[in-house]
């Protein structure tokens, strides 16, 4: 027997991923035997010994006792002083702290362990019995396995009298007693090849091992032994207390078979709350056509309340002045051979036969309403439709994981989520036995969001916080240390669920297919909404060659036909093999979803959590390999990479260029940044500094730089691909002149001399002359020189239109250029129509959400706002930023600009109060994002401060503004318009202060760089003029302010 537990030890070993053999004590509530199996129990339980030293132990005893050779006639009595002297050598070896004759128990009598082991193992046929004094009163003891040799009935009832001495009947009647609860009841019994070894025979014991271990290796026993390791693992039985009362009755009684008692349907839990709607939405079918058949079915993930949900509308709809059903039954659905009892009991509690035939006739033959609540019916394999009486009455609820049992009520079923939060509240407050007070439910607020609103891991959390008065404390220490929270089953409970949250989804794991578990443990490695399940087929459809993917290979391998086809029907399989057990969700668009504590179970129980993320990382980089103008799908993926990529260095180097790739067409530049900066160092060490795939990177991380206004950090990069692509390829190859329209903000010069020699190379017509006169377009347009910008994006737009055509991307995005250059011209009635037919084309082209179609969108309406039509402007914006936050989440650059739009816009309309916390919240992200110093930082702090200045708050406007003035030029140039701008802003500022000798200077200075730029009839121009004679008039200089007036 110790053979068998220390294999079943190892099998808990591996069930819960230990880093030792466990020790039984930690594991058995009860450990019991007779004779020498006593000695046995009590080693691994009172002196909490580990099966292998308890072997050790053994051995060792019963060499010593057995081994003298005067022992071994057939009907000599043993001496009792060697056994008494090996228990008390082991007592003493592993109870060191303890003296042997310590009470094994504190009682009263002076039994002591020594006695107790002695006692247990006093067969007469080998040792003298053993006189102890109880109470005063000698008794003589012998080994009880005499006419007990199986105490499993004395464990279970603690009763004094013993159960017959056949141990296969004992065992037969408590098989035959718990066939209807899987994994509660299992014997392990070596029958063949020790039927006639008795104790004094210790030199057999090799011959012991060796039949036991032939029969641990039969396929029975190891499929019996992996159940009742996940069994010891989950530390519950399946079976309540109650329902043991009938067994030791019938073992008081003598009876060989007990009698069922037939479960009726429980009362609720008392702490029910909520599900008003699934309880309306189940009362309806219930309510209409009495007599006929109705099915309801109610699936959901484990532990969001399905069973209390159906027992709390039985309870309701029995609350009617008749009740509306007349008999109901309770049945575990959860196997076949629970159904089959559960059949076999309705059968014989109401004497009409006693299988599941009689059950089923009885209830189709009867005309009452009766109520058949099959409750976790959990198993795909199980056809529950042949457990259905055949007839067109009586009422059936189910409950199930598998949503694809919602095909017995096609109408009438309902998938039970999350609760809402004002339920849930109430219910982790009951569950914790704490008043709802505001205080309370603040708290308890917190708590169930990051529980996600799931009721059994509520419950499990009130249970916590009663035991532990921890109400304020309970959210940090779930956050320290969440699967013990999870794991850990209450004491005290509102009802007999046996699961905690984290074992309730470990036995759906286990009904897995190999692929499928792994299927499952990926997707939790990525964000738990929204998983295209396009990433998947990409990756698989890709064949670069790419070293050291096997194991993502390996896995995809599942999903291909022979051919190397994918197989979509194999893939569809898999996810329908997951989704039975409600552990994955599919939604419309081929996209996954997995209950956000599920992803945290799953990643908590990953037993080589590195290598399958580096698995799900080879996986999504292969997929994007192949989606260059897949924007949409791109987008997609951020999310996934953030929850993935937690370290750049464990990505490969092919992949990290594309992650970085879909971080920056996304705006996400620091992100972008720190991958590129890893491929970098790793290309520089693998491949070398001159290789194209280095210096490609190269200029990506100074693009990247320069998208993040760190112009210095950009500079020596573009120097050093400009120059080591001269040295490779020549100064008029494409390579060298793509570097130097790479650094143009910086460099007028650069960006003339690569668009003439492109012309020279292509033609004034080819894609790369075109590219590079946008660009120079775009240099122009950073320098303030709008006109000069003007006049080549106007080519660039005609010359698209001829060679790419009106409706093509490249032409769409020189028209948006160009309109943007207008709206810095302050021509806003040139830029609207290009705008509306950016906004129209786009559109068409990519759908209404698309990043492309948004910014469009929010061009067209900064115009309308400059155009004075509010309205239109604000009602483009709100629908911007709310497709911004959908598309990109909160914090993305779009979603700020989108926000800094509709500030302004408020701003205009006077609406200060609105604007200010939108700008607050734009200025603080940018900050984060992209810097202090950034040009769109500068922005934001510009309208924040103009806004301040609009509601009286001087004080606070002027260090923004100076701030602003100060960095501007630093980053642009005296007279470029940005710093203009932040110039005059600064001077209205002190003139409102009362500053006007600091005012004046700006305004002058401003006025002067507007005409040169702009011209003197310039909206802009005209506004400085204005501002300026405002300010002479206050320092009493009114001869210079009338002249102003006058122009």
């Amino acid at each position: 027997m110790l053979l068998i537990l220390e294999h079943l030890m190892y099998k808990l070993k591996v069930t819960e991923d230990l880093p030792e053999i466990p020790h039984p004590c930690n594991y058995f509530d009860l450990i019991g035997g007779t004779s020498t199996g006593g000695l046995i129990a009590l080693m691994l339980g009172r002196l909490r010994m580990s099966v292998k030293d308890s072997m050790e132990a053994y051995g060792q005893l019963v060499k010593e006792v057995f081994s003298d050779v005067r022992f071994q006639g057939g009907d000599k009595k043993l001496k009792t002083s060697k056994l008494e002297k090996a228990i008390k050598q082991i007592l003493q070896a592993y109870l060191a702290s303890h003296d042997p004759e310590d009470k094994l128990e504190d009682i009263q009598d002076n039994a002591c362990k020594t006695f107790a082991g002695r006692a247990t193992s006093a067969d007469p046929t080998f040792f003298e019995q053993i006189e102890i004094r109880l109470s005063g009163i000698e008794e003589e003891f012998v080994d009880g396995g005499i006419s007990h040799n199986n105490p499993t009935a004395s464990l279970l009832s603690e009763a004094k009298e013993w159960l017959q001495t056949d141990c296969e009947k004992t065992h037969q009647f408590f098989a035959d007693h718990f066939a209807g609860t899987e994994n509660l009841y299992f014997r392990f019994n070596v029958e063949q090849g020790l039927q006639n070894i008795p104790p004094n025979q210790w030199e057999k014991l090799s011959h012991v091992a060796a039949n036991t271990r032939q029969y641990i290796q039969s396929q029975l026993v190891i499929t019996q032994l992996a159940k009742a390791a996940t069994s010891l693992s989950e530390k519950r039985g399946k079976v309540s207390a109650g329902s043991l009362a009938p067994v030791l009755t019938a073992i008081e009684m003598g009876q060989s078979q007990v009698v069922p008692t037939l479960v009726g349907c429980p009362p609720p839990s008392q702490i029910f709350q909520g599900r008003q709607d699934i309880l309306a939405r189940m009362k309806d079918p219930f309510s209409k056509d009495i007599g006929k058949r109705h099915v309801y079915v109610l699936h959901g993930l484990g532990g969001s309340g399905k069973t209390q949900i159906a027992l709390k509308f039985l309870n309701m709809m029995n609350q009617y002045p008749t009740p509306r059903f007349t008999k109901q039954f309770f049945i575990n659905a959860s196997s076949q051979q629970t159904l089959d009892t559960a059949f076999k009991n309705i059968a014989i509690a109401n004497k009409i036969g006693n299988s599941f035939q009689d059950a089923l006739s009885w209830l189709i033959t009867g005309t009452k309403e009766w109520m058949l609540l099959f409750d976790n019916a959990d198993d795909p394999n199980i056809n529950l439709f042949l457990f259905f009486p055949q007839c067109t009455h009586g009422n059936i609820i189910i409950t199930s994981r598998n949503p694809q049992l919602a095909v017995h009520g096609p109408r009438s079923h309902s998938k039970v989520g999350n609760m809402e939060e004002t339920d849930a509240i109430e219910l982790l407050l009951l569950s914790a036995a704490e008043d709802n007070t505001v205080e309370t439910a603040k708290r308890a607020s917190e708590i169930v969001k990051e529980l996600c609103y799931l009721p059994l891991a509520i419950i499990q959390a009130g249970a916590y916080i009663s035991k532990f008065n921890c109400l304020d404390q309970y959210l940090s220490l779930y956050k320290q240390d969440h699967a013990r929270l999870l794991k850990e089953h209450p004491e005290q409970s509102h009802n007999d669920y046996e699961w905690t949250v984290y074992t309730t989804w470990q036995i759906s794991f286990k009904q897995l297919s190999k692929v499928a578990a792994q299927f499952l443990q990926l997707c939790s490695l990525l964000h738990h909404d929204k998983i295209p399940e396009a990433i998947f087929q990409k990756a698989a459809e890709w064949t670069g060659d790419v070293q050291n993917v096997q194991q993502a290979r390996a896995f995809l391998q599942n999903f291909l036909t022979p051919s190397m086809i994918w197989n979509q029907q194999l893939f569809m399989g898999i996810i329908a093999e997951i989704a039975a057990y409600s552990l994955v969700n599919r939604h419309p668009g081929a996209v996954l979803s997995i209950h956000p504590l599920v992803q945290l179970w799953c990643r908590n129980t990953l037993a080589n959590e590195p290598k399958v993320r580096e698995c799900m990382m080879d996986i999504l980089g292969m997929s994007v390999m192949l989606t260059d103008d897949e924007d949409m799908f791109r987008i997609g993926l951020i999310v996934h990479m953030d929850s993935l990529v937690q370290d750049p260095a464990t990505v490969k180097p092919v992949f990290l260029a594309e992650y970085a790739q879909i971080y920056f067409d996304s705006s996400r530049y620091k992100e972008a940044e720190s991958l590129e900066v890893t491929a970098l160092e790793k290309q520089k060490q693998h491949l070398g500094a001159n290789h194209s795939a280095t210096l490609l990177t190269m200029e990506n991380l100074a693009v990247t730089y320069h998208h993040l206004g760190r112009y210095q950090a950009a500079e020596p990069l573009e120097v050093t691909v400009m120059e080591k692509r001269k040295q490779l390829f020549g100064e008029d190859h494409p390579e060298t002149l793509h570097a130097m329209g790479n650094w143009l903000p910086q460099s007028e010069g650069l960006a003339v001399t690569v668009l003439e020699k492109q012309k020279q190379l292509f033609g004034a017509d080819h894609l790369e002359t075109l590219r590079a006169m946008g660009n120079l377009a775009a240099t122009y347009r950073w320098l303030g020189r709008y006109q000069e910008s003007e006049a080549l994006e106007v080519t660039v737009l005609e010359r698209q239109r001829q060679v790419f055509g009106a409706d093509h991307p490249d032409t769409l995005h020189a028209m948006a250029h160009l309109a943007v250059t207008y709206h810095r011209l302050g021509r806003y009635q040139a830029a609207e129509p290009l705008e509306v037919t950016v906004l129209e084309k786009r559109t068409q082209l990519f759908g209404a959400d698309h990043p492309e179609t948004l910014r469009a969108m929010g061009n067209l309406a900064a115009t309308y706002r400059w155009l004075g039509r509010f309205q239109e402007s604000e009602a483009l914006q709100v629908t911007v930023l709310e497709k911004q936050r959908q598309v990109f989440g909160v914090d993305h650059p779009d979603t700020l600009q989108a926000m800094a739009h509709l500030a302004v816009t408020y701003h205009q309309l006077g609406r200060y109060l609105e604007a200010e916390p939108l700008e607050v919240t734009v200025l603080e992200k940018r900050k984060q994002l992209l810097g202090a110093d950034h040009p769109d930082t500068l922005y934001a702090m510009e309208n924040l401060a103009a806004t301040y200045h609009q509601i009286g708050r001087y004080q606070e406007s002027e260090p923004l503004a100076v701030t602003v003035l100060e960095k501007r030029r630093q980053v642009f140039a005296a007279d470029h318009p940005d710093t203009l701008h932040a110039m005059a802003h600064l001077a209205i500022i002190y003139h409102q202060l009362g500053k006007y000798q600091e005012a004046e200077p700006l305004e002058v200075s401003v006025l002067e760089k507007q005409t040169q730029l702009f011209g003197a009839d310039h909206p802009e121009t005209l506004h400085a003029m204005r501002n300026l004679a405002t300010t002479y008039h206050q320092l009493g200089r009114y001869q210079e302010a009338k002249c102003l007036c006058w122009k």
